[in-house]
């Protein structure tokens, strides 16, 4: 008998958009395959140009964004789109990384309005819950993402999350 990892008479939870900045490669294949397979549309960008252009169409609900990109980094990209877009302002944005957070990056980071920062590697099945609930959070947020602490992720090897609280 066999298992099966999903039931397709279960309804669905209704899609929403994310932009997803990330240059191609196999990880980004597979963060953009097992999110589309939770039913969350993904429009991925290569480019501050290509981000901006498909922003004002998507209205994305969530800015998903590698800071180690070739060429412009993911903070540096989420800061000028935010910028150049009115309407990604207010939209919360996930920070993937496998950077050494030091207090003052923190700090600033607090000032940035992130969501989360994801450490690498992530466990991408748990990705798109976590999706889910800061879109849900922000939805009903009474103040603004990431005032009090920046929630830090790390998928190693106890999979256990933590927060960096302010300081």
């Amino acid at each position: 008998m066999g298992h099966f990892l999903f039931d397709s008479r279960l309804p669905s939870p209704p899609a929403f958009p994310i932009l997803f900045v990330h240059a191609q490669s196999s990880e980004s294949t597979l963060i953009r395959m097992v999110l589309e397979s939770s039913n969350i549309r993904v429009r991925q960008a290569e480019s501050l140009e290509e981000a901006a252009e498909f922003a004002p169409e998507a209205l994305p609900k969530l800015i998903l964004a590698d800071w180690d990109m070739d060429g412009l980094d993911g903070r540096t990209l989420v800061a000028n789109l935010r910028a150049c877009c009115n309407q990604l302002r207010s939209v919360p944005a996930i920070l993937l990384t496998d950077r050494v957070l030091i207090p003052g990056i923190v700090r600033e980071l607090m000032s940035e309005n992130y969501a989360w920062i994801l450490k690498k590697p992530i466990v991408t099945t748990s990705l798109p819950k976590l999706i889910l609930r800061t879109v849900n959070d922000s939805a009903s947020a009474q103040r603004p993402l990431g005032r009090t602490r920046i929630p830090l992720l790390d998928f190693g090897e106890t999979a256990s999350s933590s927060f960096m609280p302010a300081v």
